[in-house]
């Protein structure tokens, strides 16, 4: 059975917006949520070819308060791997992809049990990921900071 990852991310302290944080202004809920999906996708872009059998990428996403007034959106991607390389070796391979492109760094975790990455992107865009023993990738990630807009509540589905 997979453990969940939980995502424990902030937007940066910053410029703009509802305290301390970094918040892009023109940034729409559908936006975040697109950038991040693609990013959780473009992991699988630092695995070798054939490494990734299969992927399952959550189509809704939950939102989490950066402040009083501001927000990420949340999701989640696994893919199943071959099992060619080892737990560490894949995170090592998704570390150093992010961490080559501008804006991005990373950190490693080993709590005895299990290793994870995290990965921090531009204005608080950021995924935490870790391998399981059935070799599957797990992402949950979050979007940089927005405002929702008008009409729009926490409790909608996004």
């Amino acid at each position: 059975m997979m453990a969940l990852l939980s995502v424990s991310t902030g937007c940066a302290a910053g410029q703009t917006g509802g305290g301390d944080v970094d918040v892009d202004e023109g940034l729409t809920v559908t936006e975040a949520k697109a950038e991040t999906m693609e990013l959780e996708k473009g992991v699988a872009s630092f695995l070798g070819d054939g490494e990734v059998l299969s992927s399952e990428q959550r189509d809704e996403g939950t939102l989490l308060s950066c402040s009083d007034d501001t927000h990420q959106w949340a999701g989640r991607i696994t893919f199943q791997l071959d099992g060619s390389r080892s737990e560490h070796d894949v995170l090592e391979a998704v570390a150093t992809g992010f961490t080559s492109q501008d804006g991005f760094r990373s950190t490693s975790e080993d709590n005895g049990e299990r290793e994870r990455i995290l990965v921090s992107g531009p204005d608080g865009l950021a995924f935490v990921a870790r391998v399981d023993d059935s070799d599957v990738l797990s992402v949950a990630s979050a979007s940089r900071c927005f405002v929702l807009r008008d009409g729009e509540s926490v409790h909608d589905r996004y």
